[in-house]
């Protein structure tokens, strides 16, 4: 018991300091700096963890194909044509994007649930796959309700881009809810 106790306080510390300052009022801007310019208007943004490689909850399923992956936890930020997945930098005190994925790369987009718990599931043109999370500022606990609503948002981007934009999806950008 007092094992299960350290871990989950060294998780709870460990998530603290790779998220950033979430809990601060100043997270909505210092997440909108750090952005390219490119990147359009944020729709969704907060604490989250980044899964590479992992298709939703498979890999917790299957157990026997191999351990799961070690999610990373930082910040995810979905705007209105992209996702990007960002780490606390503590010496330059700022926000730094890790990953994007444009919504025009993006071959689907949905949510996986598994009990209480729900992430996000982006599959690249190349048949790649990532997944993500929403949590609260300190990285405990999963809001499968914003995973939802910004699995729904972002795949009604990806079906819009299919139907409407054929080939040419460069410059593409979904509305703002």
């Amino acid at each position: 018991m007092r094992w299960l106790a350290f871990v989950i306080i060294c998780v709870g510390i460990g998530g603290c300091a790779a998220i950033g300052p979430a809990s601060s009022p100043e997270f909505p801007k210092l997440v909108a700096e750090s952005l390219p310019p490119d990147a359009t208007d944020v729709v969704f943004s907060g604490p989250g963890e980044w899964a590479p490689g992992s298709r939703g909850f498979t890999d917790v399923r299957n157990l026997s194909i191999g351990p799961p992956p070690s999610p990373r936890p930082g910040v995810l930020v979905v705007t209105t044509n992209s996702v990007f997945f960002e780490e606390w930098d503590s010496p330059m005190k700022r926000f730094v994007p890790i990953l994007r994925i444009r919504f025009p790369d993006l071959m689907d987009a949905y949510v996986d649930t598994l009990g209480a718990g729900a992430r996000l599931v982006l599959q690249n043109m190349s048949l790649t796959f990532n997944s993500f999370d929403f949590t609260d500022s300190a990285g405990l606990f999963v809001d499968a309700t914003k995973v939802k609503d910004a699995g729904a948002y972002i795949s009604d981007c990806v079906k819009q881009l299919a139907t409407r934009f054929g080939p040419d999806r460069s410059a593409y950008s979904c509305t703002k809810r």
